[in-house]
């Protein structure tokens, strides 16, 4: 469903080009230009779930609520674009960056019919938890990241039915990078028993990006545009993690290592509002992004009941991230 939605936009931005013919003046306003934004920016990142409910048997039945992965951020950026009339040209650089820092304290207690264990990092460890009457199990996550892109694009303006249509085309590369902290230990009878566990998450996105731009005019000093766009990108995700485990008797450390790649594809639809004046702009930005694939960490996926129990080293999966934004841009020409 969603690579067709993907693939119906592509056919909407292939055709616009087709059908756009420019005119026999340029269709290119004005000269170079720069603008910078600050941006509100809303993630839905995949969860982040490192503690698990159990049986008796300490056989997982479901993973637990951790970080939701809804991060909030402020996102800087600039765009530095220079045209070539004479060729009807724009090339276009774009950088945009965030960072967000997030803490989540729970408690977990299920009752004595069941048992809720943290779960390994080298899928080798006995670390399970008892809840109930005898123990339950305190957890304090911490969950920091940053995303970036830069792109550089090449635009081509032309006017149609009234309207401006922008296409463009070009190299894009995103990074998105997260670090997540889990200290759990038991409570009651077994608090002596605790974790600490470290892990980092990193992604490269490296690909290209294809839309256009539609835009008119509301009045002679207020324009609106609307712009779809897709890309396709080659990722490479990375994630390492270490484990502490304690007690009152040992201390038990664990690692894990693991990268995958694929081929994914983004999209992505902004709305923008502009006011002029002389050589000064002010726009208004709303807009979603969608990623197919984002990394997250999947944990051992047994659980601890006895020393030969082992479970699968953390790994990598991937899941779907729809984000939104919104917020100002303040546009300088030059000449």
């Amino acid at each position: 469903m969603r690579k067709t939605l993907v693939f119906c936009i592509f056919l909407l931005l292939m055709a616009s080009v087709c059908w756009a013919a420019p005119d026999e003046t340029s269709a290119i306003d004005g000269g170079v230009y720069l603008n910078l934004s600050a941006q509100y920016l809303r993630l839905d990142l995949p969860d982040y779930s490192p503690i698990a409910l159990e049986d008796t048997s300490w056989q997982i039945i479901k993973y637990l609520d951790g970080s939701d992965g809804r991060e909030d951020a402020v996102m800087p950026g600039l765009t530095l674009g220079v045209p070539i009339p004479a060729l009807n040209l724009i090339f276009e650089l774009g950088i945009e960056m965030a960072d967000w820092n997030g803490s989540t304290h729970k408690s977990y207690n299920y009752g004595p019919d069941y048992r809720v264990g943290w779960l390994s990092v080298g899928g080798d460890l006995w670390t399970w938890g008892i809840t109930g009457d005898v123990s339950d199990v305190e957890a304090r996550m911490n969950r920091s990241g940053d995303y970036s892109r830069i792109e550089l694009l090449g635009k081509y303006p032309v006017r149609f039915a009234g309207l401006k249509l922008v296409p463009f085309v070009g190299p894009s590369f995103m990074s998105l990078e997260e670090d997540f902290t889990l200290h759990a230990n038991m409570t009651g009878v077994f608090s002596d028993t605790q974790t600490q566990m470290n892990e980092h998450l990193n992604s490269d996105y490296i690909g290209g990006r294809a839309g256009v731009i539609v835009a008119g005019r509301f009045c002679d000093f207020a324009t609106w545009e609307l712009t779809p766009a897709v890309g396709i990108y080659h990722l490479d995700a990375e994630y390492h993690g270490t484990q502490q485990v304690s007690d009152i008797f040992s201390n038990i450390s664990s690692t894990a290592h693991d990268d995958k790649s694929r081929t994914t594809t983004a999209a992505s639809v902004l709305g923008k509002i502009t006011l002029q004046y002389e050589q000064l702009s002010l726009s208004f930005i709303a807009g979603v992004d969608y990623l197919e694939n984002v990394a997250k960490i999947r944990h051992s996926t047994l659980g601890h009941g006895s020393a030969n129990n082992s479970g699968t080293p953390a790994h990598i999966e991937f899941d779907s991230s729809l984000n939104s934004r919104f917020g100002v841009e303040l546009g300088f020409q030059f000449w």
